[in-house]
């Protein structure tokens, strides 16, 4: 069966790229988790490019790391709820982030959660 995929053009994605796909996905999970603990942000913070060699990180992760880029992070297979805690080592809002790319204000922005959120308080 997986030669007529092939031949009708579907990429047809192997055990090991899947793995490596969830290798680099939980590598920056992973990353993020460790950060919980001061000593492991202090440790982040010293040298960041050091810190993340332990984590298995694909080039783009350790990039957007680099960069304190969120939204490469995202891209790059990222989840936005581990990505807050390096959001808030290097200081950037998330919520500002957002906003801007919406194209409003993080008043506005947050009003708009509000309002779609079913949790409001």
């Amino acid at each position: 069966m997986a030669g007529s995929e092939e031949q009708r053009g579907a990429r047809v994605i192997g055990k090991s790229e899947r793995s490596k796909a969830r290798l680099y996905r939980s590598g920056l999970t992973t990353l993020c988790d460790s950060l919980q603990r001061p000593s492991n942000r202090a440790a982040f913070r010293k040298d960041e490019r050091a810190y993340c060699r332990a984590f298995s990180l694909h080039p783009n992760q350790e990039a957007a790391i680099a960069a304190h880029d969120v939204e490469a992070l995202l891209a790059a297979g990222g989840e936005l709820r581990h990505l807050k805690t390096l959001a808030d080592i290097w200081g950037v809002s998330i919520e500002t982030k957002d906003a801007a790319h919406h194209g409003m204000s993080v008043d506005v922005f947050r009003a708009e959660l509000m309002a779609a959120s079913r949790w409001k308080t």
